[in-house]
């Protein structure tokens, strides 16, 4: 999971998902299954002041 902090929001107010990954590109889902893109395409226009990434962990 990825959440970002908007700056002009104030706020951490949107979340994707990470769907695979290829030579260093995330790519992520976000609305629903039919959104698909880069993690660089999501943050180019942003106005995105942070970013967390959660990885789940496995349990023994």
């Amino acid at each position: 999971m990825i959440f970002a902090f908007y700056r002009q929001d104030r706020q951490w107010n949107h979340a994707d998902v990470v769907t695979g990954g290829k030579r260093g590109n995330l790519s992520i889902t976000q609305h629903g299954s039919k959104n698909h893109t880069t993690l660089n395409q999501w943050l180019k226009p942003k106005k995105i002041t942070a970013v967390s990434i959660i990885r789940p962990g496995r349990r023994t």
